[in-house]
């Protein structure tokens, strides 16, 4: 993987948004980086006609590592810009 490409990656189809951490040589640790690009990808799933999200990620390792202490007290967070949900959702 270069590092032109995105931390996140967006997918969209039949109203059902894919939001995949694309680190997997890094075992898709966290980074300020990564969740500020994970904020602007659940923006986007707020503001779209998608009715729900699913949060995968790449590589077949780990899904995600977590993030170091130094890195989780500097995480940026999106409040109420986050829609998080469970379950598909059938109106919108």
């Amino acid at each position: 993987m270069s590092d032109q490409e995105p931390l996140v990656l967006y997918e969209s189809s039949d109203r059902i948004a894919r939001i995949t951490i694309n680190r997997p040589q890094r075992l898709n640790a966290l980074s300020n980086a990564l969740v500020a690009e994970l904020r602007d990808a659940f923006i986007r799933y707020r503001d779209s006609d998608d009715r729900c999200a699913i949060l995968t990620a790449s590589g077949n390792r780990a899904f995600s590592v977590g993030a170091t202490s130094p890195i989780r007290r500097s995480i940026p967070t999106c409040g109420s810009a986050c829609p998080v949900s469970v379950s598909c959702s059938t109106s919108r």
